[in-house]
């Protein structure tokens, strides 16, 4: 529905936006988030230092946001990262570091339920997100087409708004699991190295996977402007949803590791978990591509054909990478968080080629096929050392 108001190059600013926020909270979080659950899991924090631990990464990592942005926004290639409209609008501006800080703080908070085992209840605030979400595009798209707010504008505070109403239920959620959790204690530097140490290396792993998975998102606008970015990103945006259930099934099993010491039993359950995965992404792949065909025509218009065969190409990478969301839940929850960072160099360094050869002549599908290879490559790397195991 987003994608069919905004058409081809409205959806490439919005995957512009998408990208911004995602990087944002990435690196203001600093791996937390992962160290977080580990710890609390396993029962290496105190409960009552996690708001102050939290609290005090959020105002440091937001100050130094702030201050990049001062020095970046005169530079020339800004606005191959951020839309104009950030860079034209002070009052947007402040609304996009606004919603940066939201989607942070439902990270953090999500960590916290995740850990706690409460996997359903923080299923279900992601869920009112998503609904209140749909409702206001449902709302604009069908009730208020004659509005003179820009359908970009509008998606863009709706996610916000979005984003307030899961900051409002976790919160509630949290408290009511524990209060502890939202108490503040002075931090024990000794007491939380190991954490720090954790989160350092779990952080290091995920911008890299970030960049693997979203940095030809850049390379396609500044070769081919926003236009084919826009078709480009809605067949990522599709094609990735294969692996959003791997991902759910991998954050389980990781809090699962976190909390046991059997390693045999660890073992198996990851074996189990990874052939399980096998069998729904295959079929999900194949019948996702199938129904793409038909629908994205359809349902997001005709400009967009050509992401269906984005999608195909990149189906043949992230099909095979859901098998590797078990594996690296496995080396995390056992304390060997490097494996996933070398796993993750690995994947950006053939992405980052791969991107830099294939894009600029081959455009999107260019992009699709390096985004494959990269898959393929990080995916191989950890069952060969699954396998040792």
């Amino acid at each position: 529905m987003g994608a069919r108001m905004l058409g081809a190059s409205g959806q490439g600013e919005l995957a512009l936006y998408t990208n911004f926020i995602l990087l944002s909270s990435l690196l203001l979080g600093a791996g937390l988030p992962a160290g977080i659950v580990h710890f609390i899991a396993a029962r290496k924090i105190e409960k009552k230092q996690v708001l102050s631990i939290l609290l005090t990464v959020l105002l440091t990592g937001f100050t130094l946001l702030l201050l990049a942005l001062s020095v970046l926004q005169s530079a020339t290639l800004f606005s191959t990262f951020i839309p104009a409209l950030f860079h034209h609008y002070s009052a947007w501006f402040w609304l996009m570091l606004l919603h940066v800080l939201l989607v942070l703080l439902n990270i953090f908070l999500s960590s916290i339920l995740q850990a706690e085992a409460l996997f359903a209840k923080a299923s279900y605030i992601l869920i009112s997100g998503s609904l209140t979400l749909l409702s206001l595009y449902a709302l604009r798209y069908f009730a208020l087409t004659g509005i003179h707010i820009p359908p970009l504008n509008w998606i863009l505070l709706a996610l916000i708004s979005s984003q307030l109403i899961q900051l409002f239920f976790f919160l509630r959620q949290v408290y009511t699991t524990n209060p502890d959790y939202l108490h503040l204690e002075p931090i024990q530097i000794g007491a939380i190295r190991p954490l720090i140490q954790f989160a350092f290396l779990a952080f290091m792993t995920n911008l890299i996977q970030f960049l693997s998975y979203k940095m030809d998102i850049w390379f396609v606008n500044y070769f081919h402007g926003k236009q084919l970015t826009g078709i480009y990103a809605l067949g990522v945006s599709l094609a990735q949803m294969v692996w959003l259930l791997p991902s759910a099934i991998q954050s389980v099993l990781y809090a699962f590791i976190s909390t046991h010491t059997d390693r045999q039993l660890i073992i198996q359950r990851t074996i189990k978990t990874t052939r399980q995965i096998a069998v729904y992404a295959v079929s999900a792949g194949v019948a996702g591509y199938l129904l793409s065909i038909y629908l994205v025509p359809i349902l997001f218009g005709e400009e967009f054909r050509e992401s269906v065969q984005c999608i195909g190409l990149l189906l043949l990478g992230v099909v095979p990478f859901c098998l590797s969301m078990a594996v690296s839940g496995y080396f995390a929850g056992t304390g060997r968080v490097r494996i996933n960072l070398y796993s993750a160099i690995l994947g950006f360094v053939v992405c980052l080629a791969a991107d830099l050869l294939l894009i600029p002549g081959y455009g999107i599908l260019g992009a699709a096929i390096a985004s494959s290879i990269s898959y393929l490559s990080t995916v191989t790397f950890l069952l060969v050392k699954f396998h040792k195991e």
